[in-house]
C-alpha cells in the first residue's frame, strides 16, 4: 500500500455541462481531508455485485491516480457523441462510464464517513 500525505490545495473542477456533481464533491472532501482517493465501486444500489475494471478486476478499495473528464461533442459526420468520465487506477487499468448512463455504478469512498452507496452521478 502507498503512503498519502494530505493536502489541501488539491481539487477537482465541476464540470461545466453539469455531470457527475455528487462524486466530484466528494472528490474533493476526501482529497482535502485525506489526501488520497480509494473507491469501492458497484454495478447498483444493492452493493453485491463489485463492478470491475478494464482487465476485470473487482474494484474494491482501489486507488485512483486520476479522473478524466471529456465533454459532450458532435463528430465530423454531425453525430453527437456523449461525454465520458475515465478513472484510472494506481495499477493503470481504467472505468469508463458515459454521460447517458451515469447511474450504472454506485460508489463509496474509503476512508470517509459513509452515507452509504451513492449513485456516481
Amino acid at each position: 500500500m502507498s503512503v498519502f500525505t494530505s493536502t489541501n490545495d488539491v481539487m477537482v473542477s465541476d464540470y461545466t455541462d453539469g455531470e457527475f456533481v455528487r462524486v466530484t464533491a466528494d472528490i474533493n472532501t476526501a482529497l482535502h481531508t485525506l489526501g488520497y482517493l480509494r473507491i469501492n465501486m458497484y454495478n447498483d444500489l444493492s452493493g453485491n455485485s463489485v463492478a470491475l475494471d478494464s482487465s476485470g478486476n473487482p474494484i474494491t478499495d482501489r486507488t485512483i491516480s486520476s479522473i478524466r473528464y471529456i465533454y459532450p461533442t458532435t463528430d465530423e459526420s454531425g453525430n453527437a457523441v456523449d461525454g465520458l468520465i475515465r478513472i484510472t487506477f494506481d495499477d493503470g487499468t481504467t472505468l469508463d462510464n458515459e454521460d447517458w448512463n451515469n447511474t450504472r455504478y454506485a460508489y463509496v469512498l474509503s476512508g470517509l464517513e459513509s452515507e452509504g452507496l451513492k449513485y456516481f452521478t
